[in-house]
């Protein structure tokens, strides 16, 4: 470019009309000089415990089927306030209608269920402040501070496989098709793998040079019913007996309690359709960057 030309954008760039564009353009090559400069990734752990909500849950904590959750991740910093993270998950949920002794109806209704959950997810995060070793800097945008706290979705998949207790033993519910599935006139069998949209939020604290703690947060909206394996109403249980009598022992469970064994419950309500079940992982992270 010709020296003449060179110095009269100069001059250009000065004038009040475009002093605002010079700045922005170099508080953006400053923030990507710290960009570059940060730490990019980090892999860490998380442990904590895992929820569910669905018709044996009936939307609500329950403390007595709180359980264990634990996981790893890998994440990329595009800068100290976006990152995206990948992370494979696993939990337990459970749900028993006998947590419900001041429902009388959900307690008849004696349904139980236990299961684990593999989940795979990608996760944007957003930071509401830089993290980082505390310092102060001529832009308070790109300020650094110990503490943060950040908000997080994204898509995953993720597989579970209900079982319920009967004597002594553990049982597959979804091949039994305890709603009917399969048999003439009813659906099809539920598909133990499904997609998930996590989301949440969490706070993490950079204690050290490499290494950072938080808590985090999250919800798993998904798009089946079947989580605790119960959503539609009770089948023929005679029918269903005949086809499999664990499905129609494991359907209807009231006679466990009425001692009723020829209640047929055909065409009323086991569940209820008006939502899709969720599950929750909540705890703390570790992690360590790799790089600077």
């Amino acid at each position: 470019m010709d020296k003449a030309v060179l110095v009269e954008l100069l001059k250009i760039t000065h004038t009040m009309r475009f002093k605002p564009l010079l700045i922005l353009g170099f508080a953006l090559a400053t923030s990507f000089s710290n960009i570059n400069a940060q730490r990019n990734y980090d892999i860490g752990i998380f442990f904590g415990l895992s929820h569910y909500m669905g018709d044996l849950q009936r939307y609500q904590f329950e403390i007595l089927e709180v359980n264990r959750g634990e996981g790893i991740y890998g994440r990329y910093n595009f800068s100290n306030l976006l990152s995206f993270k990948a992370q494979l998950y696993h939990g337990v949920i459970s749900g028993s209608d006998s947590n419900f002794k001041y429902d009388k109806g959900i307690l008849d209704r004696n349904l139980s269920f236990r299961s684990n959950v593999y989940e795979a997810s990608f996760q944007w995060e957003l930071s509401v402040l830089r993290l980082g070793a505390k310092r102060r800097h001529w832009n308070k945008y790109l300020q650094k501070y110990l503490v943060t706290s950040y908000v997080f979705g994204g898509v995953g998949g993720f597989y579970f496989n209900p079982k319920a207790k009967y004597g002594e033993e553990w049982y597959e519910l979804q091949p039994l098709g305890t709603e009917g599935q399969g048999m003439p006139g009813h659906r099809g069998k539920y598909n133990r793998l499904q997609v998930c949209v996590p989301f949440g939020f969490g706070i993490k604290i950079n204690p050290v040079e490499r290494a950072t703690i938080g808590l985090e947060f999250g919800f798993r909206k998904t798009f089946t019913d079947y989580l605790d394996d119960v959503s539609t109403v009770y089948p023929n249980l005679e029918a269903l007996s005949e086809r499999d009598p664990m499905a129609a022992a494991l359907s209807w469970r009231g006679q466990e309690i009425s001692n009723d064994p020829a209640t047929n419950p055909a065409g009323t309500n086991r569940g209820s359709v008006k939502y899709k079940d969720m599950y929750f992982f909540g705890g703390v992270t570790i992690g360590y960057y790799l790089a600077k």
